[in-house]
């Protein structure tokens, strides 16, 4: 199976406070890759990670 060259491409996510969030998917459809990048563990290749919480 060939990958696409990103795993995450035009991610726009508002999660609210308070709130229950679940996130799901395919194995390799890049949910671990998504919470790693907007808590800053990894960074973005291109684009910008805005997190009020915890800075980039």
């Amino acid at each position: 199976m060939i990958r696409p060259d990103y795993e995450l491409n035009g991610i726009n996510l508002s999660i609210s406070e308070n709130k229950v969030t679940a996130i799901v998917g395919t194995s390799g459809s890049g949910k671990t890759t998504l919470i790693k990048t907007a808590f800053s563990f990894l960074s973005a290749q291109q684009g910008v990670n805005q997190n009020k919480r915890y800075s980039a």
